[in-house]
C-alpha cells in the first residue's frame, strides 16, 4: 500500500466516524420506534435474569447446600465475565465496518449506515436490559430474604446443668449499679489498671463512643461511691441480628472474690435487656480453655473464667472462633464466643461473630481480611454483597446474545 493509499483510508475511517455525529440519532430512534416489542421481551428477560442473579449472589443457599461452593465461586465472576463479553461485542459492533472500509474504500456510505445501526441499536438494546437488570436486581435484592447460616446448637442455661448459682453477696442492696453518662476518672484509673496497653482501646475514642450512644458504660459503686466493678458493652444494631458486645469488664482488685463480678454483670444484662428490647443478645469473647500449649496455671485461670460465666448463662456459642491480635496479626489464639442471650429465636451467633469482626465498634475489619476469610470458612458464612448492582450484569449476556443474532 502507498503513502496515498494509506492517506486516503485514513481520511475515510475519519469520516467514517465523524458520520455518526449526524447519522446516530436516526437509528436510535429507529431501533425505538420499529422495535419496540422486542425491546421489550429483551428489558423483561433482562429483568428475570437480573433477579435470579442477584437473589443468588445474596443467598446462594436457593440451590441446596450441595452447589452453594459452585454458587459462591461463579457469582463474583459473572460480571466480569459479561463485562468482558460485552467489551467483545463493542469491539466487533465498531470493528466491522471499519475493517470493511480499509479493504474496501467503495463502501463507505454502506459502512456509514452500518456504523450508525450498530452503535445506535447497541446503545438502546443496553440500555433497556441495563434497566430491566438493575429493576429485577433491586426487587430481587430487596424482597428475597436472607437465610441466615445455621449456628451450633448451645445450652442457654449451663447453670442448670452445673447445678450451681453465681456467688451471691450478703448485702448486694448497699451497691448500686449505674449507666454513666460519661467516663470517670476511677473508671478510666480501674481500666487502665486491668487490661495491658496492647489490648486497651484507647481512652479518647472510648470516651468519644460514649458520647454518641455507641458504647454504654455501667459502673457498680458501694454506698460512699467507691468503685468496686465497670464494664463496657458497645452496641452493634444496624445488622439483622442486633446485639450488645461486652467489650471490657473488670473487678477493683480489693473486691474481688465477693461476688461483685457476678453482680454487676447480672444487673447490666438485664438493665440492657430493659433498655434495648431490639437487642437480641450481649455477646463477649474470651481465651479457650481447649487452647492447645497452654501453661497448667493459665489453664486453671481460663477454667475458672469459664465457669463463672456458665453461672451466669452466658454460655459458650460453639462457634469456630479465633481471638484477634493487632499486636501479631498472625497470632489465631483460639477462643471461646459467649452470649447473654435474649432473644433465643432471633439470635444467630455466627452472623453476631462475623458483625463484630467487621463493624466499627468491634475489630473494624474488612471483608477481605485473611481473619474474616477465615471465620467464614470455618463457620460457613457466606457475605452477600452490599448491593444489588449484579443483577445489571445479566444484561451484558443478553445484549451479546441478541447481537450473535442479528
Amino acid at each position: 500500500m502507498d503513502k496515498t493509499d494509506f492517506r486516503t483510508n485514513i481520511n475515510n475511517e475519519a469520516e467514517l466516524f465523524a458520520s455518526l455525529k449526524d447519522n446516530l440519532w436516526n437509528s436510535v430512534q429507529d431501533r425505538i420506534q420499529n422495535h419496540k416489542g422486542e425491546l421489550l421481551a429483551e428489558a423483561a428477560t433482562a429483568a428475570v435474569i437480573g433477579a435470579g442473579l442477584a437473589a443468588l449472589t445474596k443467598n446462594p443457599a436457593l440451590l441446596g447446600k450441595t452447589l452453594v461452593p459452585l454458587v459462591k465461586e461463579a457469582i463474583p465472576l459473572a460480571g466480569k465475565v459479561g463485562l468482558g463479553l460485552a467489551a467483545v461485542d463493542w469491539a466487533v459492533k465498531v470493528g466491522t465496518p471499519a475493517y470493511d472500509l480499509w479493504n474496501n474504500p467503495m463502501n463507505l456510505k454502506h459502512d456509514k449506515n452500518v456504523l450508525a445501526s450498530n452503535v445506535g441499536s447497541g446503545l438502546v438494546d443496553y440500555t433497556a436490559m441495563g434497566l430491566g437488570g438493575i429493576a429485577g436486581g433491586y426487587a430481587a435484592f430487596r424482597f428475597t430474604p436472607e437465610l441466615m447460616p445455621k449456628a451450633p446448637t448451645f445450652d442457654p442455661k449451663p447453670s442448670l446443668r452445673l447445678n450451681e448459682s453465681p456467688k451471691t453477696m450478703e448485702h448486694p442492696e448497699t451497691l448500686t449499679t449505674t449507666r454513666a453518662k460519661d467516663l470517670q476518672p476511677d473508671v478510666v484509673e480501674l481500666y487502665e489498671a486491668s487490661f495491658p496497653k496492647a489490648e486497651r482501646q484507647p481512652v479518647d475514642e472510648v470516651a468519644d463512643l460514649v458520647s454518641k450512644g455507641r458504647i454504654m458504660v455501667h459502673a457498680t459503686r458501694d454506698a460512699e461511691g467507691k468503685l468496686g466493678a465497670f464494664s463496657f458493652t458497645s452496641m452493634h444494631d444496624e445488622s439483622a441480628t442486633k446485639f450488645a458486645g461486652l467489650d471490657f469488664v473488670a473487678t477493683n482488685e480489693a473486691n474481688r472474690s465477693q461476688g461483685i463480678g457476678s453482680l454487676h454483670l447480672q444487673r447490666v444484662a438485664e438493665s440492657i435487656k430493659a433498655e434495648r428490647p431490639d437487642l437480641a443478645a450481649m455477646t463477649l469473647e474470651m481465651e479457650h480453655p481447649k487452647e492447645a500449649g497452654i501453661a497448667a496455671e493459665e489453664l486453671a485461670t481460663r477454667i475458672r473464667r469459664s465457669k463463672f460465666y456458665d453461672r451466669l448463662d452466658a454460655p459458650n456459642t460453639n462457634i469456630k472462633y479465633n481471638i484477634i491480635d493487632f499486636e501479631d496479626p498472625s497470632y489465631r489464639g483460639m477462643a471461646q464466643h459467649r452470649a447473654f442471650v435474649f432473644k433465643p429465636e432471633e439470635f444467630n451467633a455466627v452472623k453476631a461473630a462475623h458483625t463484630f469482626m467487621t463493624d466499627e465498634g468491634g475489630y473494624q475489619l474488612g471483608k477481605f481480611d485473611p481473619a474474616v476469610l477465615e471465620f467464614n470458612k470455618m463457620n460457613g458464612y457466606w457475605q452477600p454483597p452490599t448491593d444489588w448492582r449484579v443483577g445489571a450484569a445479566s444484561s451484558a449476556y443478553l445484549s451479546v446474545l441478541q447481537q450473535l443474532r442479528h
